[in-house]
């Protein structure tokens, strides 16, 4: 009895350990924009970023990249101008990929970067092998490469991407 009871353990141990190991999540590159999500991204911006444009995005981020809440003057952050006005700012100069990973783009985009992103918006996949994504944890900030230097940007509210319905609601 005591020897069978060993032998159940041994392989029920065997069982677990074999079948029953940790295995380490894969990032998928390609971020999932649904297409109907237009209501919840902001439109590609030219890097690095004029005043009007930082302008422009300050305003789009108030209310949550909606345009539906843009034209029901429902903003969804009010303290967006305070919020990004000083991050922006970084974008206003030229930037490249090492800069995402260093000072005080990092410090923003503290999320770990995913290099070689590939946009999944019908037309937009060749355009954008490399493009490097990083988050703030509200908004996923696409950039879009050429060289080494980062040409454009769109933002893409985190939820929209996670929540493929985000746009329907």
């Amino acid at each position: 009895m005591r020897m069978r009871r060993a032998t159940a353990a041994t392989l029920l141990f065997i069982g677990l350990s074999v079948g029953c190991h940790r295995t380490a999540a894969q990032r998928c590159p390609t971020l999932p924009v649904p297409d109907d999500a237009a209501d919840a991204r902001s439109p590609s911006y030219t890097l690095p970023l004029s005043q009007t444009d930082a302008d422009d995005l300050t305003n789009r981020l108030q209310y949550d990249l909606s345009e539906r809440k843009m034209k029901a003057d429902v903003a969804a952050r009010p303290d967006a101008k305070k919020e990004y006005g000083g991050r922006l700012q970084l974008l206003m100069a030229p930037i490249t990929r090492s800069n995402l990973k260093s000072g005080k783009l990092k410090a923003w985009l503290s999320q770990p970067t995913i290099e070689k992103v590939t946009d999944s918006r019908p037309g937009e996949q060749q355009n954008s092998v490399n493009a490097v994504t990083a988050n703030d944890g509200a908004f996923f900030w696409i950039f879009y490469p050429e060289g080494n230097r980062l040409t454009k940007v769109m933002a893409v509210k985190v939820s929209a991407c996670q929540n493929m319905k985000e746009a329907a609601h």
